[in-house]
């Protein structure tokens, strides 16, 4: 690739040396020192060029050689991120692997440990959620203060609405009955509330007629 400025001054030597040429085959270069001045300034001339040329195309080439230099340094950056990216990510995945084995690892020993605990212990929650709910259908039989007849089971939010005094013919009270085993067990919130209101007198009669 020539540059415009190494063209002209290409150009500029050229005729320089053209001129040269044919002032060497005249014939009379020898005698006349007018020739021979000439023929010194073209000299000087052709040899300035020819400096400014050379001057000019290594600069060129400086600079050619300065961008290529860069592009490739780019070029080679750019592979090197690319090449970190997929170490990253091949790191990354095999840290997750590591992380998931090891998790499930942890998790298999802690259930074989606690496994039979855990058991255990559903079996003894479940065991005392049945016998809750058989006592609550028993316990109008099982030392009952109410007439067993009176009482009608419900089961949520309260176990049993006793009549006191139907079988009689005579309903002294009705009383809202909630069914506990043992001393331990408690009313959960929504009982409360129920029990709260029953004591402010909080309740109503109300007719839905169809």
């Amino acid at each position: 690739m020539v540059f415009p400025a190494e063209a002209v001054c290409a150009g500029q030597f050229f005729l320089t040396f053209t001129r040269m040429n044919r002032l060497c085959q005249h014939q009379a270069y020898a005698t006349n020192p007018q020739d021979l001045t000439t023929l010194v300034n073209l000299l000087i001339m052709a040899v300035v060029v020819l400096i400014f040329v050379l001057i000019i195309s290594l600069t060129q080439i400086g600079v050619r050689a300065q961008r290529r230099f860069e592009q490739r340094k780019a070029r080679e950056l750019q592979g090197a991120k690319q090449e970190l990216d997929r170490q990253f990510q091949i790191s990354k995945q095999e840290l997750n692997r590591t992380l998931t084995a090891e998790y499930e690892v942890k998790m298999l020993q802690w259930r074989q440990t606690h496994e039979a605990n855990i058991r255990a212990d559903a079996i003894l929650r479940s065991s005392a959620v049945i016998k809750g709910r058989v006592s609550e259908h028993l316990a109008p039989y099982i030392s009952f203060p109410y007439n067993p007849r009176d009482a009608r089971f419900i089961g949520s939010p309260i176990d049993i609405i006793v009549f006191n005094g139907a079988e009689e013919g005579y309903i002294r009270e009705v009383v809202f009955l909630e069914v506990k085993t043992g001393d331990a067990a408690a009313l959960n919130p929504k009982q409360r509330q129920i029990r709260d209101l029953i004591q402010n007198k909080n309740v109503v009669w109300r007719e839905f007629r169809i």
